[in-house]
């Protein structure tokens, strides 16, 4: 029936995951913030919606949110502007 096949093309267009955008390995990253206790599980989720890994790095009484990683430079670079954009106006590369 028409309806079922016009929802059944839609689920396979309008709902598609977004291309994976960090790699497995790299050494590159985008900070998006620091935190004294943990980020949002709501912001999280925003994060690998959107086609992006994090690592959380807590170091003392902090934790750092890191977008990434990336291989290269120059790919952090590219990503940074829609880092900026989607996550945190204040993001920045880091190793």
């Amino acid at each position: 029936d028409k309806k079922n096949a016009k929802s059944s093309a839609c689920s396979s267009v309008c709902y598609q995951v977004p291309q994976k955008i960090t790699s497995t390995d790299g050494r590159y990253y985008i900070q998006l913030g620091s935190f004294v206790s943990s980020p949002d599980k709501a912001y999280l989720s925003h994060i690998r919606a959107s086609g992006y890994d994090y690592r959380l790095i807590r170091k003392d009484k902090t934790s750092k949110l890191l977008l990434g990683p990336f291989r290269e430079k120059s790919t952090a670079y590219t990503a940074l502007p829609t880092a900026r954009k989607l996550f945190n106006p204040d993001a920045f590369i880091t190793e």
